[in-house]
């Protein structure tokens, strides 16, 4: 696409970026232009900054917002820095300025258009791209992962208590929200807690509950998290830091 109010130069560079095998359409008005590019794709637009009753720079803006990766290459009679700033901030791709060499605009169309197919063909590359296998939270694609989502998903509609193992921080939690949400008893509550920072004389009224009464501040009844937990998940993390009579 290119787009000047001044017929003669429209047609010089059609014919010009015609040699290097581009199809130009040529326009004087925003407005045409703007309907044009609706109703069919440009790889590229080249257009003067000042067009008449029209303002280039707003025509950019637009094109820029509504076709995203359209490059667009500015006019400019008087390349001054406000210039300059004002087309980078429509989204112009670059500016080149009158009188200009027919060379130079060949070849920053090129390297515009260049651009756009490279950009196209990333977001296909990423729209194609396979997404990793998934378990609850947990992503991954390595060999490792595929062997941990296996075996949850072995499990994951078991009844059976289950026994995570794990270095700090490899996500055994993870792990347990993962197997509450695929498993049977998803409707229902998970529960955690860190068996390690409770006190051990607290943990077992923690887990079990108590009346009022029971014990010193007992002053009224309370469910324990098994009650809490019913008909969903217990999570009880660190149960290895548990005093072994509890």
């Amino acid at each position: 696409m290119v787009v000047d109010d001044d017929p003669a130069l429209n047609e010089l560079l059609a014919k010009v970026l015609s040699e290097v095998r581009f199809d130009v359409e040529t326009f004087t008005e925003a407005e045409t232009a703007l309907e044009a590019a609706h109703a069919r794709r440009f790889d590229a637009a080249l257009i003067d900054v000042h067009l008449g009753s029209s303002c280039g720079t707003a025509l950019c803006r637009r094109l820029t917002e509504d076709f995203a990766g359209l490059p667009v290459v500015m006019i400019t009679g008087a390349a001054t820095m406000e210039t300059a700033v004002d087309s980078l901030r429509a989204g112009a791709f670059d500016f080149i300025q009158k009188p200009f060499e027919l060379e130079a605009v060949s070849c920053l169309v090129a390297r515009a258009v260049v651009r756009r197919r490279i950009k196209d063909a990333l977001v296909r590359l990423d729209c194609n791209q396979a997404s990793p296998p998934q378990f609850g939270a947990m992503l991954g694609g390595s060999s490792a992962m595929r062997s941990v989502f296996e075996l949850l998903g072995r499990i994951e509609e078991s009844d059976a208590p289950v026994l995570i193992t794990g270095e700090s921080g490899t996500g055994k939690e993870l792990v347990a929200r993962g197997l509450h949400e695929r498993g049977r008893h998803r409707q229902g509550p998970f529960v955690a807690v860190n068996c390690a920072a409770v006190p051990a004389m607290l943990l077992e009224s923690t887990l079990f509950g108590h009346v009022k009464g029971a014990f010193t501040d007992a002053k009224s009844s309370h469910d324990g998290l098994f009650v809490q937990a019913h008909h969903g998940t217990l999570f009880l993390d660190e149960i290895g830091e548990m005093a072994l009579e509890i």
